[in-house]
């Protein structure tokens, strides 16, 4: 919520920066869940976890948790998660 909005360009504002979206918007302003916890979860374990392990985590955070975006998740760790795949090549 916004107090004292008078537009919709009020309601897209955050920090003087006029956000794209209503969503964009609410993610600037935290009001929306995001993957923070699953992606420094797997930051931590893939300083000391086997690539096998790190897609162990990665399948227990995507069956018991609720992950808003996996793919991107994915994308940011897969050099960790496939690391032992290259390896066997």
């Amino acid at each position: 919520m916004v107090c004292g909005a008078t537009s919709f360009e009020d309601l897209h504002t955050v920090d003087g920066r006029v956000c794209a979206t209503f969503k964009e918007a609410c993610q600037a302003k935290g009001l929306l869940e995001n993957d923070q916890e699953w992606a420094q979860a797997l930051e931590k374990a893939s300083h000391w976890a086997t690539g096998r392990r790190l897609r162990d985590l990665f399948e227990s955070v995507l069956l018991f948790n609720e992950v808003i975006n996996p793919g991107e998740l994915w994308h940011r760790f897969v050099d960790d998660l496939s690391d032992d795949l290259q390896a066997r090549a």
